[in-house]
């Protein structure tokens, strides 16, 4: 599925951990992660279109972000 979205350009949204472990462990391409991992599915959407918002630049640069209710985390791992 990484593999997928990065030859496509696209963000990966995932509640699971092991895809940044694919990014940081394995340094494989991506195009961008969002991890919305303990979010209760009803603050899913809202958290996510706050994250896109105030996060795009980072996104585009490929970055890894994890979102919870009470704070966002913006890592930028090393280039594959």
């Amino acid at each position: 599925m990484l593999a997928q979205a990065s030859l496509e350009s696209r963000i990966l949204i995932t509640l699971d951990k092991d895809f940044g472990e694919l990014i940081y462990l394995q340094r494989s391409a991506h195009a961008g992660l969002i991890r919305l991992p303990d979010v209760p599915m009803a603050q899913r959407l809202f958290l996510l279109a706050r994250v896109i918002a105030w996060h795009v630049g980072a996104l585009a640069e490929g970055a890894v972000v994890t979102a919870r209710e009470e704070n966002v985390r913006v890592s930028h791992p090393p280039l594959a």
